[in-house]
């Protein structure tokens, strides 16, 4: 775990210190996407080889939407709160409320 979060940081040093130079982030950029293609197809080739989770997916599947929807409802209700609450307080500021 140590020398994930080792290579991590330093990737994000040498990205902030390259952050001006198009020349070399923009191909390490596209190729940093193909790499997550790759990876997400290797995932899912790794899944679909897992006999006991393919079992497992119909459940699996039913609590992740759950989850998305639980976060999805939770999002909005905490949207419309933070809506609510500034603008009462720009109400009272431009001397409306």
């Amino acid at each position: 775990m140590i020398p994930v979060l080792i290579l991590m940081v330093l990737g994000g040093t040498l990205g902030w210190l390259l952050r001006r130079r198009r020349r070399i982030v923009a191909p390490a950029e596209r190729a940093v996407f193909f790499v997550i293609l790759l990876l997400l197809f290797l995932m899912g080739a790794e899944v679909g080889g897992d006999a006991d989770l393919v079992r497992a997916l119909p459940e699996i599947g039913a609590t992740a939407v759950l989850l998305t929807l639980a976060a999805v409802v939770g999002s909005v209700l905490a949207a419309v709160l933070l809506w609510r609450v500034t603008d009462r307080r720009r109400g009272r500021e431009e001397g409306g409320r």
